[in-house]
């Protein structure tokens, strides 16, 4: 939490409502407890203490309580999105989720390839591991901007910079598009096969960056 002066109109009103007063050694430990929690996500536990909390010695356990589930809820949503990104979009291609905490969490799980190519078996693990990684990762404000995939990590180490695909935004496409995005998967980002090697990967004027290397040397 940021704003302090909110953070003190609280503690002074659940206080007054308590018929407490906090000593200034419990309103430092809370205020420093919260600052890795966005103002948003205080103001909502703060009012849900305010009327459901317990309240036996000290607000920090319900507010915590309260914070740390939203969390949960929050990384469920986000391996939700995830999990269908994987099985519609695959390890081919870049990606950028709404919530940028997705990014440092697969990051450091090994990346959108490692983690895309993971057999299904592996799910219940990987989704376990990001849980975590997710919680931890919701503390910084530093993010990845998107997560590489295939496509563009070979592209970019040929030298193929014209050959990269634009980045998928996940979480605002539909149903229709993800469809399409499946299409994408089999068939390239031109929607057709290379006539060349017949391989599904990105093409552009007509080749795939392997065969354009091999016919042009370049």
């Amino acid at each position: 939490m940021n704003n302090k002066k909110q953070f003190q109109e609280y503690m002074l009103l659940i206080g007054e409502r308590h018929d407490k007063k906090f000593s200034e050694g419990l309103i430092d430990i809370t205020w420093k407890a919260l600052e890795s929690f966005s103002d948003d996500e205080c103001i909502k536990a703060f009012n849900h203490v305010i009327k459901y909390g317990k309240f036996w010695k000290d607000i920090l356990p319900d507010l915590l309580e309260q914070l740390e589930g939203t969390k949960e809820d929050q990384g469920e949503l986000a391996w939700t999105e995830v999990y269908d990104a994987i099985r519609n979009v695959g390890c081919g291609q870049s990606i950028r989720f709404s919530d940028p905490v997705i990014h440092s969490a697969i990051e450091k799980m090994g990346g959108w390839i490692r983690l895309a190519q993971q057999e299904e078996a592996d799910s219940k693990w990987n989704r376990k591991e990001f849980l975590s990684l997710y919680r931890a990762c919701s503390r910084r404000n530093d993010h990845p901007a998107y997560l590489t995939g295939m496509y563009e990590e070979d592209n970019e180490l040929r030298g193929f910079n014209d050959f990269i695909p634009k980045i998928i935004e996940w979480s605002n496409i539909s149903s229709a598009k993800r469809i399409e995005y499946e299409k994408i998967k089999e068939l390239g980002e031109s929607g057709h096969l290379c006539p060349e090697c017949k391989t599904r990967r990105w093409t552009k004027n007509g080749l795939c960056a392997d065969c354009h290397m091999e016919k042009h040397g370049f």
